[in-house]
């Protein structure tokens, strides 16, 4: 492997770490604080209930939100793939030129993707309406205000158990 090859695999590995990171720990800080807002408001609940509750409600937010079946952000999640996956097989093959097209291509899919996701506020005015619609509230939804520290400090990334606690 060539020095440049090195110098652009690093470069690649760097930047999907820092990236990943980044909104692995921004979702994690959410969950102590989701799940102990549910937990005061329904105290009879364990945690094999918590998660559940949490599936239904994430059938529920995808079915009533993506209307396509396959919806266009699992198509640009493995054309991401695919394009690391051919930038790196274009490095082992010696193909520079193609492996910077490929990255681009992928950074490019990232940011479509980040477009096409429904940012908190979209998703805590769907939960509001969907609490408005069914006042019985039968999958436990919870949301949390907008004012909240977690939320309010920049566009995090989207999650069903951003602004709602998902039993």
């Amino acid at each position: 492997m060539s020095p440049n090859q090195a110098f652009f695999l690093t470069v690649i590995g760097c930047l999907l770490a820092i990236s990943s990171s980044y909104f692995i720990v921004r979702l994690n800080m959410l969950k102590p604080t989701l799940k102990q807002n549910f937990l005061d408001q329904y105290p009879d609940t364990d945690d094999q209930a918590y998660k559940a509750q949490q599936s239904m409600n994430q059938a529920y937010f995808n079915a009533s939100f993506y209307k396509q079946a396959v919806p266009l952000t699992s198509w640009l999640v493995l054309l991401f793939f695919l394009s690391i996956g051919g930038c790196l097989t274009a490095l082992y093959l010696d193909a520079l030129n193609i492996a910077i097209r490929l990255l681009g291509s992928a950074f490019i899919f990232v940011a479509f993707l980040y477009l096409k996701l429904p940012t908190f506020q979209t998703q805590h005015t769907f939960w509001k309406s969907y609490l408005q619609a069914h006042p019985e509230n039968e999958l436990k939804v919870v949301i949390l205000p907008l004012d909240s520290p977690p939320f309010n400090s920049g566009g995090l990334p989207y999650s069903p158990n951003l602004n709602v606690v998902l039993l």
